[in-house]
């Protein structure tokens, strides 16, 4: 199964924990978009790839 993982904002311990968890046992991608260089066009494609997608604040 493919995660992708959407960070809008800098991730607190506890959740960057539980992302990388998951993306250690799983097939995952993890995407900041709080960052400067975010390919959005990529970011969609990759959303219509997943066949999971959790967005986090």
């Amino acid at each position: 199964m493919k995660t992708l993982h959407i960070l809008k904002s800098q991730p607190d311990d506890l959740t960057a924990f539980i992302v990388d968890a998951d993306c250690r046992e799983n097939n995952c991608r993890k995407v900041e978009t709080y960052g400067r260089d975010v390919d959005w066009h990529q970011l969609v494609d990759w959303i219509f790839e997943a066949d999971k997608v959790i967005c986090w604040w």
